[in-house]
């Protein structure tokens, strides 16, 4: 993360983007195009504002006063955020009651991550579904949209080539281990692939070195296996979009975007292979969130490798129409698909007019 400082007073802008990440912001750019300043928080020093800051009130709670005075100086008609789980973000009502403040719900959420917002506010709250709708307004005081994924809705359902199949690891370096349900699906996988001659592909959140490629081999070396780098945090992933047509999860809020866009997906979360293990991570939740069917149409908790293909051929078997339909259908509470976002820019549009 690059640390920068800056000399001259703030300039008023239009709108305040509150920096989530720089990967993750840049879908906010192609939407607001010009006119917006990108306030990083602690990754960003205004001499002009602390010098003036440490004139007005010392050095008493500057942390604090820097911060209401970056603002005021910037004095925008809108703040905007993809990290909707900062308190910080939701202060600035307390500065300036004025500013509407827009918060985009960035990933899928549980309660707890919610606890410090408490009586919270802000002008908007974008979810990805009304599920988190009902569970945000417990905390979060501000109109609710659902528009689902605000990254994923920059993407259309390209045409892939049939029957093309990636899986989708959560493995992570803290992991220290690929999980215990990861490794029973990797199992069912090459058996499949070998079986009906499909190659597996797998797209990682880390770079896949020689020694993580070790422990993968370990565990499937029956079949050409391709691994996927995600190169680049919140892009990587939905350039999977123009190659793959089949999208096989452990768990991951990409299995309920790529669901809404219309990829035929399947969801094998085998939490129960090894719970103390999947609790020590945080990893417990089943898909559908909204759900509490261990069995699905294309999701299964604890399946055996019958069970396992046979859920693969029903989806591959479907036609796209047919697919859709009864995918959303079961998902539209959680995860919802605005093309384009047309959504985030009527409510821009409509406090800028």
């Amino acid at each position: 993360m690059k640390y920068k400082i800056y000399f001259r007073k703030p300039k008023k802008t239009k709108i305040l983007v509150y920096y989530s990440y720089e990967e993750n912001d840049i879908y906010l750019k192609k939407i607001l195009k010009n006119n917006f300043y990108i306030y990083k928080g602690k990754y960003e020093l205004n001499l002009f504002t602390l010098f003036f800051t440490i004139f007005k009130t010392g050095i008493f709670n500057i942390k604090k006063n820097y911060f209401i005075n970056q603002i005021k100086f910037l004095n925008p008609k809108i703040a905007v955020t993809l990290n909707d789980l900062n308190k910080k973000f939701y202060e600035i009502k307390n500065i300036d009651k004025k500013i509407k403040l827009i918060s985009i719900q960035s990933s899928q959420r549980f309660e707890p991550q919610y606890y410090p917002l408490k009586n919270s506010k802000a002008d908007f709250y974008l979810s990805c579904g009304k599920y988190f709708s009902n569970l945000a307004s417990k905390y979060i005081n501000a109109k609710f949209i659902e528009i689902g994924s605000f990254r994923n809705n920059f993407f259309k359902n390209n045409l892939s080539k049939k029957n093309s199949l990636v899986f989708i690891s959560v493995f992570k370096l803290n992991h220290k281990k690929i999980s215990p349900g990861e490794v029973r699906i990797l199992k069912y996988l090459e058996r499949f692939c070998l079986k009906y001659n499909f190659k597996l592909n797998i797209f990682g959140r880390i770079k896949y070195n020689s020694n993580l490629k070790k422990k993968y081999k370990s565990i499937i070396n029956k079949v050409e296996c391709k691994f996927i780098d995600n190169n680049k945090v919140f892009h990587s992933f939905y350039n999977l979009y123009k190659d793959f047509d089949i999208f096989i999860f452990e768990r991951s809020t990409s299995a309920y975007e790529t669901t809404a866009l219309g990829k035929k997906t399947l969801v094998f979360n085998f939490y129960n292979t090894d719970k103390a293990w999947y609790s020590k991570h945080g990893m417990t939740e089943n898909f559908p969130m909204d759900k509490s069917k261990a069995e699905g149409p294309f999701w299964s908790h604890d399946c055996n490798y019958e069970d396992f293909e046979n859920k693969i051929f029903k989806v591959i078997n479907m036609n796209v129409k047919s697919w859709q339909k009864m995918s959303n259908s079961i998902i539209k509470n959680t995860m919802i698909y605005d093309y384009k976002n047309k959504k985030l820019k009527k409510v821009l549009n409509n406090l800028l007019n």
